[in-house]
C-alpha cells in the first residue's frame, strides 16, 4: 500500500475521546487554534478540498464508447458483411443492409452510453455546488468565518 492509504487506514479520530483528540491536534475548546498553527497546518496538509479529476474531452469519450470490445465485435461483423457484398455483389444485398444496421447500432449505443456518462458527471458536479462556500472556525478564542 502507498503512504496515503496507510494514513487513511490508521485514522482513529472518530473513536478516541474528545480530550485526547484536542491534545493530538494541539488545540482546546476555549481558544481553538492560533492563526500561526492554522497556517502551518495548511502548509503541511494542504487546502481542505476534494481533488479534481482531469476532464477528458467529449469527443474522446464518445470515441471510446464506439470502440469498446462489444462495439469492435460489431465493427468486425459489419466489415465482414461489406466484404462479402464486395466479393459477390449479386444476391448479397442483405449483407450490405446488415452492415449498415450494425453500424447504426454501434452509433446508437455509443450515443446512449455517452449521454448517460455525461449525465452522471453532471450530477457529480452538482454535488460540488452543494458544499458550503464558508466555514466557521474558532481561532484564538474568536469565531471567524473563512472560505471553506
Amino acid at each position: 500500500m502507498n503512504e496515503k492509504a496507510d494514513k487513511i487506514q490508521s485514522m482513529d479520530e472518530h473513536k478516541i475521546p474528545l480530550e485526547e483528540l484536542l491534545k493530538r491536534f494541539g488545540t482546546n475548546m476555549e481558544t481553538g487554534l492560533s492563526n500561526d498553527a492554522a497556517f502551518r497546518r495548511n502548509q503541511e496538509e494542504g487546502d481542505n478540498k476534494l481533488p479534481e479529476k482531469e476532464k477528458t474531452p467529449g469527443w474522446i469519450r464518445f470515441l471510446k464508447e464506439i470502440t469498446n470490445w462489444f462495439a469492435i465485435l460489431l465493427w468486425v461483423g459489419s466489415i465482414l458483411c461489406i466484404v462479402t457484398y464486395i466479393v459477390q455483389p449479386t444476391g448479397n444485398l442483405p449483407n450490405l443492409y446488415l452492415a449498415f444496421v450494425l453500424i447504426i447500432v454501434i452509433f446508437i449505443t455509443g450515443i446512449i452510453t455517452y449521454s448517460q456518462q455525461s449525465q452522471s458527471e453532471a450530477l457529480m458536479e452538482g454535488f460540488k455546488n452543494m458544499l458550503p462556500s464558508t466555514s466557521k472556525v474558532l481561532r484564538e478564542g474568536k469565531i471567524t468565518q473563512l472560505p471553506a
